[in-house]
């Protein structure tokens, strides 16, 4: 019977599997030759693309952070699953059916995922039932269509203690992966559990797979809070996670261009009214992750957040975090201090839109909000209004863009241009460089030439029949290269295509197949036949004159037979001289006592 790990299954999916098209559902490509991509890194926070995809290899490498690998890999670090759920998803994704396979053998995780899409199947259920009138009621009130509930699986948890509870635990689900998935809560005093969620209509919040990662809950009848959302768990981050980017993301990579909201409902009734480059946190602060999973697909950011004080403060808070992750921050504030569900619902969505079009930068509404916020306190009051907003204009890298925004700067409070650019100069003395602090490489031991060489190796393949012949494994010894060069002369021996996804499947260690990606995702032209012998000639140079330093070290020490030492040190010493002259088709390998 086969399984989802049987070999004939995970080769078809591995054959199914399109790299570039499954990145692209996590970060924004940009093409960069033939088959191949860049783009910003979703394993580690940077500014520039260090992030490489080749579709016709179907391999990604970052040169920022050393991770490479194939379509398994990237699933597999992306959506923290194992090597079969990797496997499942892509083959899910392609419409190929996965066998079955006997007992429960699901990861922790994937069982966390399960239970999270009965929940959802549950709880929409529900809002259907004649127990759910008043929450149907509700959002019909708010403006909600049939299809936009359908859409986005809105659900309604009963005012029950033991809903949820009760009908997964029929399902077959332990009561302690229900805890872990945050959908019960124990009572510590009594051991006892109950249902997180009573009474409240619930939006079910999904990762970039698409998959149920949690809950947010909105309550019916007075009480506290308003608002309540799962709790963290192994698959859901809340400081990673924007309501909505499932969706919205190819309307956003499209656009390059995001709008930012606060609620679940300023999402749906934004994208029910085809504003589709709209997502909304969930209703926490917004963040330094959140941000980096949105600059994955946008560079600009339009912010509206509610109106009120904390609606306010909250986007001061984000354009800090915005502007550090390099985004073309605006400002959006609607009129009357509507929020954006309550303006589409009285305006329509082509009303948002003119709104959205001519929202002004984050720095032209500083400047207009401190000027009204001082208006009328006399010359201290304009001295705190520079003060507000220097520090945001010395964010900016373009010094011809800083100094753009004295004049108005100076106009707007009624300061003297040159005062205020002197002001700027004390800000920009104050502002803290920023370094980006990437993950050390772990291939800086691979020389060049090793590089070189193994792209000869796995390209060429008359290159790599002759210098396998020469190559042994003493050569290899210490190299980074050694293990891929390995597999490499065994698919040779067994008269197995060599190619890149072949020797991916093939090699074991991770390092190996990081090393494999990061060849495959160099953007220089193949070597020549010279100039790979040139490298394979220098690993040689470096052992010999390894191995001579070895010699050398034992003669200091007095170890052994002095004369013998020597005459070791003397053939090496010819056997490098020979290597200046171009390898020998008959040239012996050095023995490893070497």
């Amino acid at each position: 019977m086969s399984s989802p790990g049987d070999s004939r299954f995970v080769d078809a999916v591995r054959e199914a599997a399109d790299l570039p098209g499954l990145v692209a559902d996590y970060v924004a490509l940009k093409k960069a030759g033939a088959g191949k991509f860049k783009a910003l890194c979703p394993f580690h926070a940077e500014k520039t693309p260090s992030f490489h995809v080749d579709g016709q290899k179907q391999l990604f490498y970052c040169f920022g952070c050393g991770l490479g690998g194939d379509a398994f890999k990237f699933l597999m670090l992306q959506e923290r699953v194992d090597f079969l759920e990797a496997v499942k998803l892509i083959a899910r994704k392609h419409g190929i059916p996965v066998p079955a396979r006997g007992g429960d053998t699901r990861g922790e995780d994937q069982v966390l995922f399960d239970i999270n899409e009965a929940a959802c199947s549950f709880y929409r259920d529900q809002l259907h039932a004649d127990g759910g009138a008043e929450a149907r009621r509700y959002l019909l009130h708010r403006g909600m269509e049939s299809a936009t509930l359908d859409r986005f699986q809105i659900g309604y948890a009963p005012d029950r203690w033991d809903g949820i509870k009760e009908h997964l635990r029929r399902r077959g689900f332990r009561e302690r992966d229900l805890l872990r998935s945050g959908l019960l809560v124990k009572k510590e005093a009594t051991g006892h559990t109950y249902d997180r969620f009573r009474n409240r209509i619930l939006f079910p919040i999904r990762g970039l797979s698409e998959r149920c990662i949690g809950f947010g809950g909105r309550i019916l009848a007075e009480g506290i809070p308003k608002y309540l959302n799962s709790p963290e768990s192994p698959i859901f981050d809340k400081s990673r996670t924007l309501y909505g980017l499932d969706v919205a993301r190819p309307s956003i990579r499209s656009a390059s261009s995001a709008i930012l909201v606060e609620g679940y409902l300023d999402f749906l009734t934004l994208y029910q009214a085809g504003i589709e480059t709209v997502v909304a946190t969930l209703g926490t602060a917004f963040g330094p992750g959140h941000a980096k999973i949105l600059r994955r697909f946008a560079e600009g950011v339009v912010v509206n957040f509610d109106p009120d004080a904390a609606g306010a403060s909250a986007t001061r808070r984000s354009l800090d975090i915005l502007l550090e992750e390099g985004f073309d921050v605006r400002i959006l504030r609607l009129p009357k201090g509507e929020d954006p569900d309550a303006f589409v619902r009285r305006k329509g969505g082509d009303a948002y839109r003119g709104l959205i079009e001519g929202a002004p930068t984050y720095l032209e509404d500083l400047i207009q909000e401190a000027a009204g916020k001082h208006q009328g306190d006399g010359p201290k009051g304009k001295l705190l209004a520079l003060h507000e907003v220097l520090p945001f204009i010395a964010k900016l890298e373009s010094s011809v863009v800083r100094l753009s925004f004295a004049g108005p700067l100076a106009e707007v409070l009624g300061l003297d241009e040159g005062s205020v650019l002197e002001e700027l100069r004390v800000a920009l003395k104050g502002r803290k460089s920023m370094l980006r602090k990437d993950i050390t490489e772990p291939f800086l031991a691979a020389n060049q030439a090793e590089c070189n060489l193994v792209r000869l190796l796995l390209e060429n393949r008359d290159f790599r029949q002759e210098v396998l012949k020469e190559l042994d494994e003493v050569d290899l010894k210490g190299s980074p290269a050694a293990g891929l060069i390995a597999t490499v002369r065994k698919m040779e021996q067994e008269k197995e295509a060599v190619t890149y996804p072949g020797i991916h499947q093939r090699l074991a260690g991770e390092e190996d197949r990081n090393f494999l990606a990061r060849i495959a995702s160099s953007d220089q032209p193949l070597p020549s036949e010279k100039e790979g012998w040139g490298c394979f000639l220098a690993l040689r140079q470096r052992r010999i004159s390894r191995a001579m330093k070895g010699i050398q070290r034992e003669i200091d020490k007095g170890r052994g037979e002095v004369n013998d030492l020597l005459k070791q040190k003397m053939e090496l010493g010819k056997e490098l001289e020979k290597l200046a002259h171009g390898p020998s088709r008959t040239m012996a390998p050095l023995g490893a006592s070497h």
